[in-house]
This record gives C-alpha cells, structure tokens and sequence, in this order.
C-alpha cells in the first residue's frame, strides 16, 4: 500500500482551499496556475469538469502533492482530461516522487473511469518515467531575470542591446514625426478591459484562430491578479497585453498587435514599458510564456535576454494517435478558411469552439 492518501478535493470548501493554496503556494516555480482562483475561472467561464487531486501522507495527513485536471468533453474535437489546458503551466506539484506518482496514477484511473479518451498533463518537469505516457518537447517557456535598470535589458554585448532599445524607441520616433499621440496605458478598468479585447479578437481572427470569449477573461479577472495593459495610436487601441501578478514574477499569458502598426515597432514599444514598469516596482522576474521552439515568438523573446525553460508535456497514447490521424493539412485549411470568416461572426462563434480545444 502506498503512504500517500489520493483524494478528489473540493475547493469550494473554505479549510480545503487554504490548503490546497498554502502547498502551492510553496512550488511557485512551476505553480503560478495551480492557485485555486485560476482554476476557478475556468470553471466559472466554462463549465468544464474541475477535478482537484491531493495526496496527502498517510500517518501525518500533511499535504505532499496536489494536480488539477480540466475535463473538456466535445463531441468535434473529443473528450480530453488536461493539467492545465488555456494557461502556461500546469501538471502536478509535488514534494516526493511517490506523491507525483500516485497523483499520475490516481489521474489515469479517473480518465478511465469517467470514460475521458485521453489524457495530456503539461509539466516544467520530465515524468517519461511514469508508465502509459509518453512526451513531448516542443514546447518551452522563456523567462528574463530582470536587471536593476532597463538599459541592461536585451540579450549580447552592449551594442545589440542599443540596437534593441534603438527598435523599441521606434514608435515614439514614428509618431513624433507624423504628429499623432502615442500612449499605453495600465489597469483593469471596463475601456482597458473592452479595449483589450478589440485588439486580440482582431489579432486571433488574423491568424485564423478561434476567440476566447469576453467572458472567459471577466471570470480571470474576477478570480486572478491580473493587470492590462493597452497601447494607443492616434487614439486606436492597437497593441495590447494581459498581466499576471505573482509577486516578484510578473507573466504575460495574451498579448496581441494588429498587422497594421506592425511597422512601427509598437510591439517592441509595448513590452519595453512593461519591462520598465516591472524594474521601476521591483520585480525579480518577467515571464514572457511559452512558446513553441524557433517559432517566431520564441525568438522574439529571447532577443530580450529570457532563458528558455523546457516544457514537457505528457500524453497518454490514445491522445498521440488521435493527433496523428489529423493530418497537418486540414489545420492549414481550417486556418485559411476561418480568416474568410467575418469579423464579426467569427467573434460571435469562436468562444463556442475555443473552448472545447485544450489550447
């Protein structure tokens, strides 16, 4: 029998709560989504199955792991049981290997048991070890330790770091010339909330990707501490960024410019004030997500000096097959039609099928 006792927990529950936090808050490393108002946002905005496991120690009762799963069910796209789906980390917090091992095992029976066709959990740590699942590597988070001034910021010797904040300072340049008003903007009031919006609603119908609905970012912002912020051109929200706070980390899960101010640097102009805004109060630590490696986001990123951080992600062999018999041609199709698709009614749909992807 195993020392560890594996229990489905209710988080609702005031005493489990402060528990299931106090451990997390403990493994801030790679917990930053597992605190219970994250969880609870995905619930609220989604209705999926939240289903909490905690291993606790036999003899003492004192918490040695927890692992949040997110049960999407959907009838297009299957039904999957995913920690985390929608944020950057996810995958179990532990302080032994017998505790993550009984929380994983604990996780396959309940796919089985609740009749889930796969499981997938997304881990900062290799379990390759753990029977039945097998991973992935394509994935990495990247994260800067923050200098103690932003001229230090950017990666290489002195002159690339000049050219850096040289590409940064652009959008002031450009607007100073042409006389219009350049300004970004902090805070989680209603115009920077539907300004936000606007920007990555356009920006995702862009790339031919489904929106997460204004919903699923008021029950965030309901349940997180979070911050957005917005950059204006000539009075046009046209660059935006959403903001979590975990005391000395500061991480950017969504962040969005429109094609058309792309000339301009604004993207570059944006995440420079944020990082002076993050030197200015403090902060240790700037995470910018994760990102697929050498995708073009990735190297953005880590033109800035970030470090990347393997992201392992785990998944069960039903999931691996059902992947391969999507062949990548379909999703290039799917992409170039949904971009045909009107604004308009690609925001008025895109939430119904957004959810149902454990993006």
């Amino acid at each position: 029998m195993s020392i560890y006792n594996v229990v489905t927990t209710d988080l609702n529950d005031v005493k489990t709560q402060h528990a299931w936090n106090a451990f997390v808050s403990r493994h801030q490393e790679e917990g930053h989504h597992h605190l219970s108002g994250y969880l609870q946002a995905i619930k609220k905005a989604f209705n999926h199955d939240l289903i909490c496991l905690m291993a606790t120690d036999r003899s003492s009762g004192e918490v040695k792991g927890v692992l949040p799963l997110i049960g999407i069910r959907s009838f297009l796209f299957g039904d999957k049981l995913t920690s985390i789906p929608f944020y950057n980390y996810g995958g179990p917090l532990y302080d032994s290997f017998g505790a993550c091992e009984a929380l994983v095992n604990e996780a396959k029976l309940i796919r089985i048991k609740r009749r889930y066709q796969s499981l997938e959990l997304r881990c900062m740590k290799d379990h390759s070890n753990q029977g039945g699942l097998s991973v992935e590597t394509h994935k990495a988070c990247l994260v800067l330790a923050l200098p103690d001034a932003i001229n230090k910021i950017g990666v290489g010797n002195a002159k690339k770091r000049s050219k850096l904040r040289s590409q940064c300072k652009l959008a002031e340049r450009k607007a100073k010339e042409m006389g219009v008003p350049l300004e970004q903007k902090f805070g989680t009031n209603d115009v920077l909330f539907n300004d936000f919006y606007s920007v990555f609603a356009k920006r995702m119908h862009a790339l031919g990707t489904p929106v997460y609905g204004k919903h699923f970012f008021q029950s965030i912002l309901d349940n997180t501490p979070s911050t957005i912020t917005v950059v204006y051109w000539n009075g046009k929200p046209v660059s935006c960024g959403w903001l979590f706070d975990h005391g000395d980390r500061i991480s950017i899960p969504w962040a969005s410019t429109l094609n058309e101010v792309n000339r301009y640097a604004i993207n570059s102009h944006m995440y420079y004030n944020i990082l002076s805004r993050c030197i200015d109060e403090g902060r240790k630590l700037f995470d910018f997500g994760r990102s697929t490696i050498d995708a073009g986001t990735y190297k953005f990123k880590l033109q800035w000096g970030a470090e990347p951080q393997q992201c392992y992600w785990h998944k069960s062999s039903d999931l691996l097959k059902a992947e391969d018999r999507q062949p990548q041609d379909t999703f290039s199709l799917a992409v170039k039609c949904w971009k045909k698709i009107p604004l308009s009614v690609a925001n008025l749909i895109g939430p119904f099928i957004i959810k149902s992807i454990a993006a």
